[in-house]
């Protein structure tokens, strides 16, 4: 499970959406997802732009962004998905519910659920496999909110 928790704000004098997740929950689900400049973000104040955005917004790893007042750094620029993850710019969920004074809350989670392993003769029947294990089976992603 990947919560977020979003705000549409303006950045660089575009309108931009901004995603706060929790970078670790969101890789467990996206292990497709590389940066194609910069890396991955590590630090509450550092963020992911994604490929469109930062061609959009002229970013790059140590450009500044100001979100809602709050200040971050770019880590990284996503390599391009195909989908709406290049659109947007990705922080840390619990530094961006701070900048907006929103804090414990979350817009949408999203779930995956990993297709079964083959079965093995090593594997107890009834095990399960971990959605969070980096793998190459097929994943279904869901979104809801509520």
């Amino acid at each position: 499970m990947a919560p977020k928790f979003a705000v549409f704000t303006r950045v660089g004098g575009y309108a931009r959406g901004v995603i706060g997740v929790d970078f670790k929950e969101e890789l467990a689900i996206k292990s497709f997802w590389s940066a194609a400049a910069g890396s991955l973000p590590k630090a509450p104040d550092a963020l992911l732009a994604g490929s469109e955005a930062a061609s959009r917004l002229g970013l790059a790893p140590g450009a500044t962004v100001v979100v809602e007042g709050r200040t971050f750094s770019v880590a990284g620029v996503l390599a391009a998905t195909g989908g709406e993850d290049d659109k947007v710019l990705f922080a840390d969920l619990h530094a961006l519910q701070q900048a907006v004074g929103k804090e414990n809350r979350v817009h949408f989670v999203e779930v995956a659920r990993c297709a079964p392993a083959a079965p093995s003769t090593r594997s107890p029947p009834r095990s399960r496999p971990s959605c969070r294990a980096r793998t190459s089976r097929p994943c279904s992603r869901w979104s809801g909110s509520g």
